[in-house]
């Protein structure tokens, strides 16, 4: 009897990257990314800050502290002010500096804590006396900062 001949094909399996070569190029990746969120960031502060300045050079009455959180006195109110821990209502709508809005509270008082907001928030907040409306500029630095919302709606500093 004759032994039957079988043809056989040999497949190469494709080649696993090195999992040096893999980390390498996660970081490199990772690298590039934060290099892409830091130029965004960059320029969204520049273009806050910008918007600030044109806004404080056409109007006078806007202050800025020392913390960077500028500031107009719509109204001033004749209450107590608020501090950590306080529970205040406010009617308030978060806007970016092209107008897009990205929060409110619809026209209705809306019940928190000072130290429940970012810290420019909260900064304002305990600036005013009861009554009182501001118009708040927050920069990055004291709000989102770097990694803007989770969400999206604004946007790395």
């Amino acid at each position: 009897m004759a032994a039957a001949k079988r043809k056989t094909k040999t497949v190469q399996q494709p080649k696993k990257q090195e999992p040096k070569r893999q980390e390498a190029k996660q970081q490199e990746q990772q690298q590039a990314a934060m290099k892409e969120l830091q130029e965004k960031a960059d320029k969204n502060k520049a273009d806050g800050a910008a918007f600030v300045e044109k806004a404080k050079a056409d109007d006078n009455t806007i202050k800025t502290t020392e913390s960077g959180l500028s500031y107009k006195v719509e109204k001033e109110g004749t209450g107590a002010k608020a501090v950590d821990g306080d529970k205040v209502k406010v009617i308030y709508t978060g806007k970016l500096i092209d107008g897009t809005v990205f929060d409110t509270s619809d026209g209705q008082p809306v019940e928190f804590s000072p130290n429940q907001v970012i810290p420019g928030f909260a900064e304002g907040l305990k600036m005013m006396n009861k009554g009182a409306k501001y118009t708040l500029y927050i920069p990055g630095e004291i709000a989102y900062g770097m990694q803007g919302t989770p969400d999206g709606k604004i946007p790395p500093m």
